[in-house]
């Protein structure tokens, strides 16, 4: 019984670690506060613009447009630059993908939400996020 559950254990690990590549080189992550709760600015290497969480919990930015890719299981899935859906602001959701335009600059971002980031008392006062930039699939 006891091997029967150490070989099961096994598998699944594997099978887990397959599924949730790990963060690319270059991976950086914050702790992201939204504008209503102090505002984190955020300006990847190589885009000369910031973006934000606005006070709605949107990815927001002068300069920048982002297109939500999904959900997915890590930043590593965020492996292509769409064509389309491009917007300047975009919902902030846990477990989704997302690639960034830096628009002056013409530089990507891609950025991965791991999860909100709630107040003791309740509510989501930003997120937690991972990013890569420049993002050259």
């Amino acid at each position: 019984m006891k091997k029967t559950f150490v070989v099961l254990s096994l598998f699944f690990a594997v099978a887990c670690y397959e599924d949730d590549p790990s963060d690319p080189e270059g991976t950086i992550t914050v702790r992201m506060r939204n504008s209503a709760n102090g505002g984190t600015r955020v300006t990847p290497s190589g885009t000369g613009n910031y973006f934000y969480i606005d006070g709605a919990n949107n990815f927001y930015g002068d300069y920048h447009k982002f297109v939500t890719i999904g959900p997915m299981k890590g930043l590593g899935n965020v492996t292509q630059i769409p064509s389309s859906g491009w917007a300047s602001e975009v919902a902030v959701q846990p477990g989704y993908g997302y690639v960034a335009r830096c628009e002056s600059y013409g530089a990507y971002v891609r950025i991965y939400v791991v999860k909100y980031v709630e107040a003791v008392g309740g509510g989501i006062i930003g997120a937690d996020v991972k990013y890569q930039s420049p993002f050259v699939p």
